[in-house]
């Protein structure tokens, strides 16, 4: 007859509860877990794409295409330290770039780090209205706040003026991120080319070095839902 002080069989006992490779207890690991999601939650990520995340996540929905999940593995493989400044882009919408970029949110909020997830139009905006004399925020204060996050992710790249000033402040921060090892995701609707061109020499020079430009080339996922 077992008793209550008798050891288990091996078989029989709960797995070893780990952080990123470390043996812990359960309550550090469930108190992790709930760190990682209050990340998450205050990424900034669309609540949309968190949804449909978490369902893919938890296996109730599939990627509607193996490319999707092979660029999504591509992009979280080079989260390690090195800057890297990756750009996804189509010349449609709907093929699924913000919905990546959010599942890559994730991955990193469960490593034990930051990401803002932003429009580029949104944090322009803001820099911009810094100038103004009775403003509450400088100029300074935006740009540390977007050097801190492990991941900053910049949705809409296309939807800015791309004015010499906005390329210059763009620039100053990718570039800086790079510098610190820190990674970036730049989202936007056009080709690879137009892109490119788009964002400027020192930008793309960076994601030469480590990221790079990921191409989604197929239709629109939303299209063929409404089919």
């Amino acid at each position: 007859m077992t008793t209550a002080h008798q050891q288990r069989p091996a078989a029989e006992r709960p797995a070893p509860f780990t952080i990123r490779g470390k043996e812990v207890s359960e309550c550090e690991w469930e108190q992790e877990r709930r760190n990682a999601a209050e990340r998450f939650k205050k990424s900034g990520c669309p609540a949309r794409a968190v949804d449909w995340v978490k369902a893919w996540q938890r296996g109730t929905i599939k990627s509607a295409r193996d490319d999707w999940a092979n660029h999504l593995e591509s992009v979280q493989s080079a989260f390690c330290g090195t800057g890297a400044t990756f750009a996804l882009v189509s010349e449609g919408r709907g093929t699924g770039k913000t919905t990546l970029a959010t599942a890559a949110a994730r991955h990193v909020c469960e490593q034990g780090a930051s990401v803002i997830f932003q429009r580029a139009a949104f944090l322009l905006s803001r820099i911009r209205a810094s100038f103004q004399r009775e403003a509450r925020e400088n100029e300074h204060a935006i740009i540390r706040e977007f050097l801190k996050p492990r991941l900053l992710i910049l949705d809409e790249m296309g939807e800015r003026k791309e004015s010499e000033w906005e390329g210059h402040v763009l620039s100053n921060l990718l570039c800086a991120r790079h510098d610190d090892a820190r990674d970036s995701i730049l989202i936007a609707n056009h080709d690879a080319a137009t892109f490119t061109a788009t964002v400027g020499e020192s930008i793309a020079d960076r994601m030469r070095e480590a990221g790079g430009v990921i191409e989604f080339r197929w239709p629109s996922f939303r299209a063929r839902s409404r089919e």
